[in-house]
């Protein structure tokens, strides 16, 4: 890794250093996210299945019990985001302290965080949960709701606008204070409450920063997903035209957009599973840098002795390559 805390750490150094441990560790983390998709998965099916049988006798008209199941649904969404994020957390952190944290491994712990997961997500909930019952109390309709989401899809620009500038600025806005306090639940063992205190005491000063942060990573992100969709539209869209099942004399690019609708439910998983990781290992490394700024962490001591490590591991191949 880098020398990052020799001078002053500028956000690019960050990337740099996340893009670093990707590559490094990028069979590790391929494999922790293959493995915690297919628990997801069975998970879900398991779930799936169980609400088909009892479909029947859910009282979804009742205004209370709605309200309960969107935020059960909510929280298990939000326990099974966090604990996929703890497991990227910690192969970021292991890296750190010259630790070699496998796939394996990753998954345990991301599953030995669950309680510190829990709480902060039941705390988040609860914290929101007003909001929700006030939306069913409106009775906001869920077929335009549905609706209005397909529309917003399916407009590239509007989907830019707001999924890019306004909610990545919302998020770095609301979330900066909020933005290490899984970091320390897990790693610091603090109560959620402490942990949202702390996190807020280290995000002082970095809220504007935080913002476009925020909005530097969702854009990049966002022309990623675009550039690799579009690729393999192209690619679907060239092999039906091979085969014959798209007619050059009509509106060529809409019968491509319609074919690579086909494609969308799986490409969207396949982006997630290699582009998700990132934002966890940006910001585990700010982290990081934010407690050795504020609370002095001497984590370039264990740089140092991996750039020895390193260096005499070298040293060693050459002098074996002479005898």
């Amino acid at each position: 890794m880098k020398n990052w805390f020799d001078n002053s750490i500028s956000d690019a150094q960050i990337f740099d250093a996340a893009l670093e441990i990707y590559k490094v560790r990028f069979k590790s983390i391929m494999g922790y996210q293959l493995l915690f998709f297919i628990i997801m998965l069975l998970v879900t099916i398991g779930g799936s299945m169980l609400l088909m049988l009892s479909i029947s006798w859910l009282a979804f008209a009742n205004t209370f019990f709605l309200a309960g199941f969107i935020f059960f649904l909510l929280f298990f969404i939000g326990v099974f985001t966090g604990i996929n994020k703890a497991g990227i957390f910690h192969m970021v952190y292991g890296y750190i302290h010259e630790e070699d944290v496998s796939a394996s491994e990753a998954l345990g712990k991301a599953f030995g965080s669950l309680k510190e997961v829990v709480k902060m997500v039941l705390l988040l909930m609860l914290c929101i949960s007003p909001v929700i019952l006030t939306l069913i109390l409106m009775e906001i309709d869920g077929t335009k709701v549905s609706m209005w989401i397909s529309s917003f899809y399916s407009r590239p620009l509007l989907n830019f606008l707001l999924n890019v500038i306004f909610l990545s600025a919302l998020s770095g806005l609301l979330g900066s204070y909020l933005l290490y306090s899984l970091h320390i639940a897990i790693f610091e063992q603090e109560p959620s409450v402490e942990a949202i205190k702390k996190s807020i005491k280290l995000a002082k000063g970095e809220v504007l920063r935080n913002v476009f942060r925020f909005f530097s990573l969702s854009m990049v992100q966002w022309i990623v997903n675009i550039s690799l969709y579009i690729g393999f539209a192209l690619i679907l869209g060239t092999f039906y035209f091979l085969l014959g099942k798209i007619d050059a004399g009509k509106g060529l690019i809409a019968q491509v957009i319609l074919v690579s609708e086909k494609i969308e439910p799986f490409i969207k998983p396949i982006l997630g599973l290699f582009l998700e990781p990132i934002g966890s290992i940006i910001w585990t490394l700010f982290y990081v840098n934010i407690r050795y700024k504020k609370e002095g962490l001497k984590i370039h001591y264990m740089l140092n002795g991996l750039r020895t490590k390193k260096s005499t591991s070298s040293n060693g191949h050459t002098v074996e390559n002479l005898q």
